[in-house]
């Protein structure tokens, strides 16, 4: 999967809704989950199908809030692993 930056809610749903068609539904697994008021970390692995080709992927979410609690800034990370 190549790098994306997105920036803007329109942008980031469409690369959101492309990435979650590939998942297999109930792959889910949260490894570990930190965070403040300001920061949260979130790691996981998913399954996702593409086209045929499976793969795991373990990710890291992490999070920058702003002062009302709202998701300010999102980075994500996954590896595809082939399974």
């Amino acid at each position: 999967m190549p790098p994306t930056d997105l920036t803007g809610a329109d942008d980031y749903m469409v690369g959101l809704i492309q990435f979650a068609q590939a998942v297999v539904p109930g792959s889910l697994r949260v490894l570990a989950a930190a965070g403040d008021d300001r920061n949260a970390l979130l790691m996981l692995t998913v399954e996702a199908d593409f086209g045929g080709r499976k793969a795991t992927l373990p990710g890291a979410r992490l999070y920058l809030l702003d002062e009302n609690g709202k998701i300010k800034t999102e980075h994500v990370v996954f590896y595809a692993a082939q399974s």
